[in-house]
This record gives structure tokens, sequence and C-alpha cells, in this order.
């Protein structure tokens, strides 16, 4: 055990960028140096006037908080907990992600202008006395920062009808924002790095003094830079999560409106890319993919940015017919019927920064006449739980699982020790049809196995999609290939290699081939649909189960029109 546990560290820490180990150190060190950091981040100064461009996009997706806040609750992830009014702030019992969503402050955006002022200056006064509290974490203070700026400058303008406040809202921001220089994220690096590059440039770009210039220099400077890396040639975010994507897209449009000239011309330049692989993995239903680290739910929607970047003169539309972002490894094809189909077939996400990634190289999902049918499984939480090692796990997703181990070495609630390679992909696409193939090294760390396995997908573009794989070890293996569906569909087994699925709109027919048997699970421990955090759905996942060194199987899935 203790010999497993040193590779794991080994495998993992082997990926670090040395910035990030630096970045490790500076952030356990960084105790020593807070009373010196203290003294340079509170300083008194001269308010500076802010400069906002109307329209500012509200971010809010529930409207309808404002009554539960006033009544001393907040729903957060989907748990409700009871904080009382103005809110208790250290919530030490609930998960650290409902705990950062606290202080983002998104839910400022549904209170009146007084109450947002009341429970603004109670959190000051906290913060104050809490300087170790998670508040202050670089993550949650980007996010923040962005949302005062946008409730009390451009929703309330504050500056002109709340003096007095203002004042105190400048000395907070300025604190926060000097921080913020001091504490960049370079020890996690990736979607972390790029929210702190957004809120200074933001803030440096309203705030047009000696204090917003240098936020902007030290901001504009690093997001450039990120920008570079993060966003692929082919516009999608590189941790290849659709829902991570959808917040990198909000930040840039909300740039490309507010920014200063520079900042807007460089986004702009971007945003087409971004925009298009946004509409790409997206279902018909108007809701994002369940790829990677992603739920519906927590960001502004593909529809709702759609509007936004419209309203900013930047054209863009969702997508139809066959489709790929290479650079990503997502491929698939979206119908005017409402059919859709989107393939993985790419890295698990970027070698040092891996923690949103899953074991779902091969998984795929599809929705017909607007209706999700095979279904990623989702993820539920970010604690180190059971439900995060299932959402985690290869056997989660539309893909073939191999001695029962996963791709790659998932551990923790983020980390990853050995991980897959994709060794090769051929994309042979047609104006309605394509054939996608590739293979992973995955499983040729198995000791005595040594597994290649390649698959290939083929959308005929006439109402049948077939995936054949192929499995090649050095001794026998057991394989399991699944196919998660959606809590919607029925499922009825009509022989050993065929199955029946059936919605309101649609009947399926799947039928399997190789030598194995096939069955159908609504075990918790294999199936499980967590759409949104904290929301499972039982759902129906089906099974084939094959046997042998060299596996040739695979199913092809027809429909009517």
């Amino acid at each position: 055990m203790m010999l497993e546990r040193s590779s794991l560290y080994m495998h993992t820490l082997s990926h670090l960028r040395p910035a990030q180990i630096a970045g490790q150190l500076w952030m356990r060190a960084r105790s020593l140096w807070r009373p010196w950091l203290r003294q340079q981040t509170s300083s008194a100064a001269h308010s500076e006037r802010c400069h906002v461009t109307p329209g500012w996009f509200c971010p809010l997706l529930d409207t309808h908080q404002h009554s539960r806040i006033r009544h001393g609750y907040m729903t957060f992830i989907n748990r409700t907990r009871h904080v009382q009014w103005p809110p208790i702030w250290q919530q030490s019992e609930a998960p650290m992600l409902w705990q950062y969503n606290q202080h983002y402050f998104d839910w400022l955006w549904s209170l009146e202008p007084e109450q947002a002022i009341l429970v603004t200056e109670d959190w000051m006064d906290f913060a104050k006395r809490q300087p170790e509290h998670i508040a202050w974490d670089p993550y949650p203070t980007s996010l923040r920062l962005m949302n005062w700026c946008g409730v009390f400058l451009s929703m309330y303008n504050v500056q002109s009808t709340e003096k007095a406040f203002y004042e105190k809202l400048w000395l907070s921001i300025k604190e926060q924002a000097d921080w913020l220089c001091y504490h960049l994220e370079y020890h996690l690096m990736g979607n972390h790095l790029l929210e702190n590059a957004f809120a200074l440039t933001l803030l440096g770009s309203l705030f047009r003094g000696e204090h917003g210039a240098r936020w902007y220099r030290i901001g504009y400077t690093l997001l450039k830079r990120e920008l570079s890396e993060q966003i692929l040639t082919d516009g999608m975010h590189f941790e290849r999560s659709p829902m991570y994507h959808l917040r990198v897209v909000y930040l840039s449009l909300l740039l490309a409106q507010q920014g200063r000239p520079e900042a807007k011309k460089h986004i702009k330049q971007l945003l087409p890319n971004m925009l298009d692989a946004m509409h790409k993995t997206a279902h018909p239903d108007g809701d994002i993919a369940l790829l990677n680290d992603s739920a519906i739910g927590i960001y502004p929607g593909p529809q709702q940015l759609t509007q936004y970047a419209q309203a900013l003169h930047i054209h863009t539309q969702p997508t139809t017919g066959v489709w790929s972002l290479p650079d990503a490894g997502y491929f698939g094809a979206h119908t005017k019927d409402g059919d859709a189909i989107i393939c993985d077939a790419g890295p698990i996400g970027p070698d040092y920064i891996p923690g949103h990634a899953h074991g779902d190289i091969f998984s795929y999902e599809l929705s017909l006449k607007g209706q999700r049918i095979i279904v990623d499984s989702g993820v539920f939480d970010y604690e180190d739980t059971e439900h995060r090692r299932y959402s985690r796990s290869t056997r989660a997703h539309n893909t073939v699982e191999v001695e029962h181990s996963d791709q790659c070495e998932f551990w923790g609630s983020f980390r990853v020790g050995r991980r897959a390679r994709i060794l090769g992909t051929t994309w042979s696409p047609e104006q309605t049809r394509f054939s996608l193939r590739a293979s992973h090294d995955g499983y040729m760390r198995l000791q005595g196995k040594q597994v290649r396995h390649t698959r290939q997908f083929v959308w005929s573009g006439e109402r049948s999609f077939r995936v054949h794989d192929q499995l090649s070890a050095r001794a026998s293996i057991t394989a399991i290939s699944r196919i998660h569906l959606h809590p919607s569909v029925f499922v009825q087994l009509l022989d050993e290699q065929t199955a029946l699925l059936t919605t309101h709109k649609q009947t399926l027919r799947i039928e399997f081939f190789g030598h194995g048997t096939l069955d159908m699970t609504r075990d918790a421990q294999e199936t499980q649909y967590f759409p949104q955090f904290s929301v499972s759905q039982p759902n129906t996942a089906l099974r084939f189960r094959a046997e042998g060194t060299q596996l040739d199987m695979g199913y092809k899935i027809t429909w009517e029109s």
C-alpha cells in the first residue's frame, strides 16, 4: 500500500510545472508574510472614479433568491442552509464549493440596493476580523470583486447615489485587488489563474487612476499569456469542460464590453471560435454536454451567452452538420431535427492540471429530437466522496472499462497519477456523416496485460450510429462496455444481444455484436445521473461483458424517423 501510494504521488508530481511547485511553497509560506502584506494592501487611498459601459450582463441564473436570502436561507449547488440575515459568513460545516459560492456574491444581483449595501458592509466587517478565512482565497476574491463592480457600479451606480458607501466600497475593492496581486493562483493555474487575470484586467479597465493602472498592467499581461495557452486553436478551453468553457466565454464577453480598447480588441479576435466551441458542445435542449467536470445550471448557458454576444454585435449561431474540435478532441454532428452526437476522443486535459478530468476517453452523448438519450453521468460534488470517485471513474461513462480499472489513476478529489494518451486519431467527415477512429494506452499500465483499446464511431446521418471496439492484450482480460441512459428512457432486453429503448418521442434498437453477454442494471454503484451538483437521479445502464486476449465487439443503434 505504501509503495502504491508513493507511485501515485510520483506520477502526479512529475507532471507539475515548476511554477506550480513554487506557487505551492509560496502559498504555504504566506502566513509568515501576512502582516507585511496586510500593511501593503490596506493603506488608505483616495477613491478612483469608475467608468462603466451600460448594459452589464447579469450572470445570476436564479432571480428569485431575494426573499429566501432575506429570510436567512441561501441555496448553492442545490443545497440550502439557514444562515440568518445578515448571513453568518462562517459556514465551515458546508462543502467547500458551497462556502466558495457564498463568498462569490453572485446572489448579490437579486437584492435591492439597501439590502445589498447592508450585507456587503457586514461582509467587510467580517473579513477584517477573519484574515485567514477562505473568503480571502484568490478564486472567490476574483469573483466577488467582479460581482461587486457589476452590482454597485453598473446596476446601482452607488458612486453617484451612495457616496459614503462608495468610499467604503473603494477601500475594500482596493484592499482585495492588491491582495489578489500578491496571491495569483500559480500553484493551481488553469481556470483559477485565468479567473484572477480576468478580475484584475476588468478592475483595471473600470478604474482609471494609479491603482487601476497597476491592476490592469498585472492582469492584462497575465491574461494575454494565459489565453494564448488556455484557449485552444479550435476555440475550446483547454481543461475540456463545457461548464468552465461557459464561464470563460462569459468573462470574455464581459471584457469585450467593459475592457480597455486593447483588451477589447484582443478578446474579440478570440470570441468567434470560443462561441463556436460552445455551440458544438451543447445539446439541442439548450444545455451543455456533461463532459468532464460539467453540471447544468452553474453558469449562464449557451442561449443566454448567444444573446449577450449578439448585443455586443458579435455574430454567433448554433452549429448544424458534422463538426470537429480537433485540438480538444471533441467530434460530432447536429441536425436540424434536434439530433446530436458528441464524441470524446481527446486528451483528458492539460498534463499539469487534469483536476477536472474524468475517465471518459471514447465516451459520447446522444440526443434525438431534442431529448437526451445516452448521457454522461455528470458530477455530484467536489468532495472526496463515493459520488466524486464514481463520477470520475471509467465505469460512469459510455466507454469500455478493462479489469475493473479506470483509464487513468484518479485519486483524491482532483488528482491524477498515470494517465491515458491518445495514440492516433483518424477523422473522416462528410456533410451529414462521419467516421472517427482512435486508440488509447490507458490500460497498458496493467501488469501482465498491457491492453490497447481502439474504438471507431460511425454516424451514418441516416438514423443509425455504430460503435466498434477492438482490445488487444497479452493475457486474458475482462472488458465491460457500458451505455448510460437518461432517466426518462425505458429499457427492455429482447434477447442476449439486443435492447429496445423507448421514450415519449422515440424508439431505438441497440444490437450488440461480439462474443459476450448483455445485461442491464439500475444499481447505484454502476449507474447514476448527476445533471446538476447535488442532484442524483436513478437511471439504467446497459452492460456488455466480454473476456479474452483479442476482443472484437460493439453495437449499432438505430431509430425511427
